[in-house]
């Protein structure tokens, strides 16, 4: 059974409760949950109406309906979560522009980024939005500082114990990427042992330190 109720975790996130968070220095990492995606042996089908390979799913920004993922991490046991790290591992989703003006929608010839879910199924404007950059293996961070005005995204993740995202694609024009997988490292604070369980361990360390005394003696 978990320390915190799902709903202490809302509220959590919501900042109403932030002082429980540890602080990221001392967070440690509680477990890593992996999505392999394809049609081989232990991989799995991404929903969605993307082409599924062997190793990988080709993620279309032309699919309908469009690639999501939801990765839980209900079976842990913790006081509290501090952050999350997704690492994605894909090919073919370099942002690419045509002409040299970044900010400007129509010269985009290619710019996905990952979209991780908010609180309101029903709107995107609580939604964290980051920009796909091309590396073999991107890391992303969320963080409660990472909701940010309208942004919901970290408290939706402790209130369903789950990370949920999909893709956007900012161009004219259709564009894929492969995707191969998805992993997620939780990182923040165990559930304390009690008094009783602290002791133990210290006796058990005790009579080990003795018996290595006198098997050297």
């Amino acid at each position: 059974m978990k320390y915190f109720s799902k709903m202490t975790l809302a509220a959590l996130a919501l900042g109403l409760t932030s002082s429980l968070a540890p602080s990221a220095e001392a967070a440690t990492l509680l477990g890593t949950f992996t999505h392999k995606y394809g049609s081989d042996a232990g991989r799995i089908d991404p929903a969605g109406s993307d082409t599924l390979n062997a190793k990988s799913v080709t993620v279309s920004d032309a699919s309908s309906p469009r690639f999501s993922d939801t990765i839980s991490f209900g079976s842990l046991n913790y006081a509290s979560i501090s952050y999350v790290k997704l690492s994605l591992s894909y090919s073919g989703a370099t942002p690419d522009f045509a002409q040299s003006c970044p900010t400007c929608f129509v010269y985009w010839r290619e710019r996905w980024t990952t979209d991780f879910l908010g609180l309101d199924d029903s709107s995107t404007g609580d939604n964290l939005r980051t920009l796909l950059d091309g590396s073999p293996v991107q890391v992303i961070k969320l963080s409660l500082a990472k909701d940010i005005g309208a942004v919901t995204a970290f408290a939706r993740l402790l209130a369903t114990e789950a990370l949920s995202f999909r893709f956007n694609e900012w161009s004219n024009g259709n564009d894929t990427f492969r995707l191969s997988s998805a992993k997620l490292e939780v990182y923040g604070a165990p559930v304390p042992l009690p008094a009783s369980g602290l002791m133990l361990a210290g006796a058990l360390g005790g009579a080990a330190l003795i018996r290595r005394r006198k098997a050297q003696a």
